[in-house]
């Protein structure tokens, strides 16, 4: 792998293993601030590679690129990680089992009846994306 130029974004949680293998030299690592200094790194050919979650890359791409630039980047079709969100609840509070329960059951539904799968492909289509004008009210 260390033929390959990894771009990585400063401040996102890849693993210990993933930063000891660049500090050892198997991987050459090429730290930037945002997500976007990759994009354009990989676009001018100064990395070969980037993990980014394709949701983000979808949003950045429609926000900071012109319309043409998301055919030049292709990604890869298996995950590199399944990402598992934690929704935190407070121990201190007497209800947080309960809730959490009730937000499950409610997970679960929308899981059974294709609702969730159907907000994951929106998202994925830019769909909940805010345009210009409605950043400005």
């Amino acid at each position: 792998m260390n033929r390959y130029r990894i771009g990585v974004t400063r401040g996102y949680a890849y693993t210990k293993e993933f930063w000891e293998a660049g500090e050892s030299g198997m991987l050459k690592l090429a730290v930037v601030a945002h997500d976007v200094q990759n994009i354009r790194k990989l676009l001018a050919g100064r990395i070969d590679i980037f993990p980014l979650e394709y949701a983000v890359f979808l949003s950045l791409i429609t926000k900071q690129f012109d319309p043409d630039v998301a055919q030049k980047i292709g990604f890869h079709p298996k995950s590199l990680v399944e990402e598992s969100t934690c929704l935190l609840f407070p121990k201190i509070r007497e209800d947080s089992e309960k809730l959490m329960n009730i937000f499950n059951q409610g997970l679960n539904k929308l899981k059974q009846d294709g609702t969730y799968e159907k907000l994951t492909d929106n998202l994925l289509k830019g769909y909940y994306e805010l345009k210009q004008s409605e950043l400005a009210d």
